[in-house]
């Protein structure tokens, strides 16, 4: 757990630093810091209350999240090293 604790937190930070530029380097990674911890918070919360009323609620949100998370990612977001090259 400690590793993979300290993996989320190194590239979290590190991919808020590639996608913005310099300038605006300690904003985004404030929100993106604060988003996290927000998230965190909530998210057991919502859980722990949809696995009361059915797991199968819980697993069709955690999965619509998870696609709509790869549809997002593979159609909206552009990897800032290869978007200079073109």
């Amino acid at each position: 757990m400690g590793i993979t604790a300290g993996c989320i937190r190194v590239s979290g930070i590190l991919i808020v630093m590639e996608f913005c530029e310099s300038g605006r380097r300690p904003t985004y990674v404030g929100l993106a810091s604060t988003g996290v911890g927000l998230a965190s918070m909530v998210a057991p919360l919502l859980g722990a209350w949809l696995a009361s009323l059915s797991y199968g609620w819980l697993f069709a949100l955690t999965t619509a999240v998870n696609l709509a998370a790869l549809v997002a990612m593979h159609w909206w977001v552009r990897e800032p090293r290869w978007a200079d090259a073109s």
